[in-house]
């Protein structure tokens, strides 16, 4: 599927949960989810915008990882032509 959208698949070490983005997301709404039951609502909404900031942060970071990708790729093709 990611081929088909011409995107680099980049794997990382199986075991090494803290090389998994989406184990440290999980860690963090762990921890939010048992703290929200003394949490007023307006924590609440701070919580949520700071988790969503690290998503966004996250996204940010993948992109750019891909055009590091895209422009590696090029480099190497106009080397071999």
């Amino acid at each position: 599927m990611a081929e088909e959208e011409n995107r680099l698949v980049l794997f990382t070490p199986p075991y090494h949960s803290d090389l998994q983005p989406i184990e440290l997301i999980w860690a963090i709404t762990k921890k939010l989810n048992s703290a929200f039951n003394n949490l007023f609502s307006d924590i609440i909404q701070c919580c949520i915008r700071k988790t969503d900031s690290l998503i966004k942060n996250l996204s940010e970071k993948i992109v750019k990882i891909e055009m590091l990708a895209e422009s590696s790729e090029d480099s190497n093709c106009s080397n071999i032509i």
